[in-house]
């Protein structure tokens, strides 16, 4: 299964766009307050599964040998 056709990263989108759409509402003086933490908190969710599912991902092509570090630092893949 891809990521995408999970449901946490659905809901983690679903989330995301509602920050964005409330977070102009919020007083113009926390544009680099609770605003931007909010903003990149909200992002970070759906981005933080993805990145986790292309590691697992990863982690099953791996040969038996050879651990992840060696795996992208060699260009083995």
């Amino acid at each position: 299964m891809h990521y995408r056709e999970s449901v946490i990263w659905s809901k983690a989108m679903e989330m995301a766009q509602e920050v964005y759409s409330f977070t102009p509402k919020l007083p113009r003086e926390e544009t680099y307050g609770i605003r931007s933490q909010l903003t990149r908190a909200a992002v970070a969710v759906p981005a933080n599964i993805a990145e986790g599912w292309a590691r697992e991902e990863a982690k099953e092509k791996l040969p038996a040998d050879v651990t992840m570090a060696e795996y992208f630092v060699t260009g083995r893949n």
